[in-house]
């Protein structure tokens, strides 16, 4: 398997495993859509790094730390925008669930760098 689909593979099962566990200690309408915004998000934004940062696996240094600043850019820009949608067009959002469901997801960049 390569590193991209590792990674988004990972990601969605750590948002899962997080999200059913929160959304089951904490039962309401409002915290599962809040958990599903944030799983998707940060799985969105993790496949659309991945795909920037390594795309191409056999550059040199320069240009893989080129490719890597690209992704990062573009992951805070979509941050931003992704919450502000969300936050704009969902009054009811848990911000604790919501959060804490895309950190988890986050979490399988450190989850497949352990692995590796």
């Amino acid at each position: 398997m390569n590193l991209k689909k590792a990674i988004v593979k990972q990601s969605i099962i750590n948002g899962a495993s997080f999200s059913i566990i929160y959304g089951l200690l904490f039962h309401s309408s409002e915290i599962w859509l809040s958990l599903f915004f944030g799983i998707f998000i940060g799985v969105t934004i993790i496949y659309i790094y991945a795909n920037i940062a390594l795309k191409n696996r056999y550059l040199s240094g320069r240009d893989t730390l080129s490719q890597i600043k690209k992704a990062s850019v573009v992951r805070f820009i979509l941050n931003i925008c992704a919450f502000g949608i969300v936050i704009v067009f969902y009054k009811n959002i848990n911000f604790v669930a919501l959060f804490f469901s895309y950190l988890a997801t986050l979490s399988a960049y450190w989850f497949i760098l352990l692995k590796k």
